[in-house]
Parts: C-alpha cells; structure tokens; sequence
C-alpha cells in the first residue's frame, strides 16, 4: 500500500510493457506470440496486447502433473487452466481398462493403487495402527470424524481470480475455523501448502495463530514443512475441504466427497460438491457429517474424476528437453542443439515445437494428447 508499494511498482512495469508491445507488435505484426505463463508480470501484459491485436498466443509453464514436462495453452494464459475442450472431446468420460490402468500408473508414486477400490467412502473411522499412531502425534483423536482442510498457497497462479464464495483462501480458513471452533465433536485439520516453506513470505498458519493464539483441541494446523503427507490425511478423513487444489480430484478419484470452496478447473465436471454461497457452504459440511452414508462418492462420480485426472495428469504435459529451472545448462548438457535436431530429437519433441512453431494447432485452452 501506499507511494512505491508493490502495486504500484507492478502497474509502472506492466503498463511499460503493454505500451512496448502495442508499438512493436503494431509494426511487425507477428502470426503468433509464445509466452511464459501469460498471465503474470509483463508476461501477463503482453497476453493481453496480443489478444486485443487478434493475434494468437502460446502460453507454456513448467508441467506441476510431470517433472520436466511443460504444459501449452493457446489464446488462455495458464492460470486460467482451460480444459473446456478437452473434456467436451473426451465424453462420454468412460473410465476403459486401459484408461483406469494408466491412471493407476500415474498414482502410484503417490501410493494410489492401494487407496483407489472404486467405491466410494462411507462413515470412516482410522482403523490402522499406524494411522492411528500418527493422529494422536499430531494432536487428533482417530475415533471421531476427522475433516482436512487442503489450502493453496495463497498468492499462487491456481488462485487468482477463482474466489466465489469467500474474499481469499484466506478468509476460507478462518472462516472454516470459526465454524469447527463451536463443533468440537468434529476435528479439522490443516495441511499449510508444503510449498511455503521454500516460496513464501506469507504463511497461512501466521495468519492463523494471530487470530488464535491457542487453537481449540479440535483443530490441528500443520506447517508446511511437517513430515506427515497430505495422503496420510486422507487416509484419515471423512471430508475434504478444498479451495482449488487438485487434491479434490484425488478425493474424489479414492472416493472420498471433496467440497471446494473456489472455482478449480475441474469445477462443474460431475465429481465434487461446489456451494454457491458460504451459507451452503457449512450446511454442506453439516449434512456430510451427520450422515455420511447418504453422501458417498458413487460409481459414475469416481469414473468422472478418473476421465478428467487421465485428462489433466496424462493428455496435457507434453514432453521438453530442458530442465525448467536450470534452463541454459541444460541446453549444453541435456538436449544441445546439435543433438536435439536429430531423428531422436524429433521423434521426442517434434510435437510441441510444431505448437509453438504453429504447424499444429488445437481448440482454445490447454493443449491435449491423448497418450
């Protein structure tokens, strides 16, 4: 806030770029932009300018579904995550043989296979001795219901411009909190993004414990950096609550009822509750709590989550020969020229260089392959 604030610094840039855009693009009119993200910074400028000038955009970003891919998306910058048109193509969205294994291969890293029955999940309680061990370290008690709450970091690409029903992923928590403080015969749980202790400079629990000093025995914030993973949770859980994040697919996918409380890309898809206002927000949570058994996840729901996470985790990254974060080392030591512009190059990556060459084109959003 205030002269020379953050704001104010990023509008200076932004309107320096658009107005350098305007001017050159004008002159040298070319048939396509390719931009990073083409949502944030400058970068976000320049979406813009060209989609007002009608000249087509290839926006691409480090692939978050599989390291050392990249994704590409055509006139949608890429926090829009646009996947109208591939989940239009995809329907009737049956979830085959080949699709649910294929699926499964791509969970198992995250230890999918044992979690996914096809069934959806009914009253639960943490039977596992295990289980069990791990929630009374972190303060739950393993024989009442147990909800997780799974934020995004709140200043990511993911969460702009997707807020519904409450101001922020913020407000959300509190929110959520306030609700659960006077239910203390449910649990709520909070995983922080684990990413926030590595890209952050604000913290959800910080603003957490400025409003409650001392938690109620009932609710139980995670740090970030806490060795307990997200899946233990759900393995845990009765309900997940989500804002964006693509756990409410995973729930969904392992048959557990995700609420969200923003807009995600996958929203509107068939598979998870989506309130349209904050008091049918918590009405939602009530009605799960009180009776699961009318609220599981059934058979047609698990088979959309399936179709759209083989859409998300295996249609859209697309394969690149350098490392993302380590860009001009890995053109001399992973895919140098001299090599990526042979057969083996091509038979690689001949693909998403056509997108961004504009030999090949796609409807507007994401770009997607089937494998």
């Amino acid at each position: 806030d205030g002269e020379g604030g953050l704001e104010e610094i990023r509008y200076a840039l932004n309107l320096d770029a658009a107005r350098r855009a305007t001017s050159f693009l004008r002159r040298r009119r070319p048939d396509q932009v390719i931009l990073f993200n083409g949502g944030v910074m400058e970068y976000g400028a320049l979406f813009d300018v060209a989609s007002r000038l009608g000249i087509e955009n290839i926006c691409f970003e480090s692939s978050a579904q599989r390291r050392g891919n990249f994704v590409l998306s055509r006139n949608k910058p890429f926090g829009a995550l646009d996947t109208v048109s591939l989940w239009n193509a995809d329907e009737p969205h049956n979830l085959t043989e080949e699709r649910r294994l294929r699926l499964l291969q791509w969970t198992d890293s995250r230890g999918g296979r044992q979690r996914f029955s096809g069934k959806g999940r009914g009253r639960h309680r943490t039977n596992s001795a295990d289980l069990r061990v791990i929630a009374k370290e972190i303060g739950l008690d393993p024989d009442k219901p147990i909800v997780a709450l799974m934020p995004n970091l709140t200043w990511d690409t993911g969460v702009q411009g997707r807020d519904t029903i409450f101001r922020s992923v913020r407000d959300w928590a509190l929110s959520t909190i306030e609700y659960f403080v006077a239910r203390p015969d449910n649990q709520l749980v909070i995983r922080s993004h684990p990413l926030e202790e590595t890209r952050s400079d604000e913290f959800l629990g910080q603003f957490v414990r400025e409003r409650w000093p001392q938690l109620p025995p009932n609710v139980v914030l995670i740090d970030g950096g806490h060795p307990i993973g997200s899946y233990q949770l759900l393995d845990m859980c009765q309900l997940v609550l989500v804002y964006t994040g693509n756990l409410g697919i995973e729930a969904a996918i392992y048959g557990i009822r995700a609420v969200i409380a923003g807009k995600p890309h996958y929203a509107g898809n068939g598979f998870t509750r989506e309130p349209k206002s904050r008091k049918a927000y918590f009405a939602e949570i009530e009605e799960i709590l009180l009776d699961p058994d009318q609220h599981i996840v059934n058979e047609r729901e698990i088979e959309l989550a399936c179709a759209y996470g083989d859409i998300y985790w295996n249609y859209i990254p697309q394969p690149y020969p350098w490392k993302y974060d380590d860009f001009l080392q890995s053109v001399e030591d992973d895919w140098p020229m001299d090599r990526l512009l042979t057969q083996a190059g091509f038979d690689v990556f001949a693909r998403t260089f056509a997108y961004f060459a504009g030999e090949e084109t796609a409807e507007e959003g994401m770009i997607g392959i089937a494998p």
